[in-house]
């Protein structure tokens, strides 16, 4: 029964630290172009890294003991700042000249969503598994 608290805590640490974190990027980028239809997906990637990411990475000592919720705050800090890293600005954007032109961008933002589509599904099996194979192989605590 104890295995299976760990892993409770686990998930509860992880999914409050990834709202908290979720929902402080989408204040700071609010209205940005994009950003609010992928604010599902953005959760779901942030949770699961920064729930592998937690359990993979030790807790820190302290004088209270273990800071058992540093490393999920910690990998929670670098996802979402890689994530504003990455985003994409559009400071050299202007409005298509012709229909001919408006087409070819809706085309190749479909070819662009098709490939980023492709790798998200492939992160978040790759975070899936990681996290199976941290509760299957490594001790069910950091505190162990």
């Amino acid at each position: 029964m104890e295995g299976l608290t760990v892993i409770i805590w686990d998930l509860l640490t992880a999914l409050f630290v990834a709202l908290l974190f979720t929902l402080l990027l989408s204040v700071a980028f609010w209205g940005a172009r994009g950003l609010s239809s992928g604010i599902v997906a953005l959760f779901v990637f942030v949770f699961l890294a920064v729930w592998a990411g937690g359990i993979w990475l030790a807790p820190v000592p302290g004088r209270m003991g273990y800071l058992y919720f540093f490393p999920f705050i910690a990998i929670g800090i670098l996802v979402i700042l890689l994530v504003a890293a990455l985003k994409p600005r559009h400071w050299g954007y202007r409005p298509p000249q012709n229909r001919a032109e408006a087409i070819q961008n809706a085309r190749e933002e479909q070819e662009m969503g098709s490939a980023f589509n492709l790798f998200f599904w492939v992160l978040i099996i790759g975070l899936i598994i990681a996290v199976i194979i941290r509760y299957l192989t490594g001790p069910m605590s950091a505190l162990y």
